[in-house]
């Protein structure tokens, strides 16, 4: 391909990206899942990095996020 972008690789490269994005999402979920979050929570935090949702669930835990 040149310089220029056709509508069949912007759609290809959307299509990817959205299952990337999927991919990343339900990662994050179930992971929030395994940790006990309900399913509104996990959905909440299905985009954040394993690290937060550790440290949330530490919080969680340790009686600090009421």
């Amino acid at each position: 391909m040149g310089v220029f972008m056709h509508y069949k690789e912007l759609k290809e490269k959307a299509e990817k990206a959205d299952e990337r994005n999927n991919a990343k999402a339900n990662k994050g979920y179930n992971y929030a899942r395994s940790l006990g979050f309900t399913s509104r929570e996990s959905t909440l935090l299905q985009f954040k990095s394993t690290e937060e949702i550790d440290r949330i669930a530490k919080e969680r835990d340790d009686g600090n996020g009421v």
